[in-house]
């Protein structure tokens, strides 16, 4: 045996296929990030847009919509769960969004505490933690 006899041929189309399969989830990992630019704003404006002056205290509207009695956390619970959605469209495997239903969970139970609630809704910033996720998510996307 001779070696010659070990070496495995390597065919263009071969090449080529390694090339269009590394375009292809470049193209793939820029799509996801794309898609989940917008819900990157979103979870800015309801988790980190406003600064109480003179802190390092960053707050969305979450807090503020969660100060409405009885209904607040739900109301801003709904766009926790588009988040939530958008991952499912982009078919985010299910151990990310099971985390992600867990920061909601977590985020809707704290902030329905009253009085509290609305510190804890101050700290625990949900929407960024799973907006995160996700783009750390597509930065690994293999198709």
């Amino acid at each position: 045996m001779t070696d010659e006899d070990d070496i495995t041929p390597v065919y263009p189309d071969e090449e080529f296929n390694a090339r269009q399969r590394a375009e292809r989830d470049a193209a793939a990992r820029k799509e996801a990030e794309d898609a989940f630019a917008h819900l990157d704003k979103l979870a800015d404006l309801l988790d980190t847009k406003f600064v109480i002056p003179g802190t390092n205290i960053h707050f969305g509207l979450d807090p503020l919509i969660g100060l409405i009695p009885g209904v607040g956390d739900t109301i801003s619970m709904v766009a926790s769960v588009y988040i939530l959605q958008q991952a499912y469209v982009h078919r985010v495997p299910r151990h990310i969004r099971a985390r992600m239903l867990a920061n909601v969970a977590i985020d809707w139970a704290g902030g329905s505490i009253p009085l509290i609630g609305d510190m804890f809704d101050v700290a625990w910033k949900s929407n960024r933690m799973n907006v995160d996720l996700l783009k750390k998510h597509a930065r690994r996307i293999k198709v």
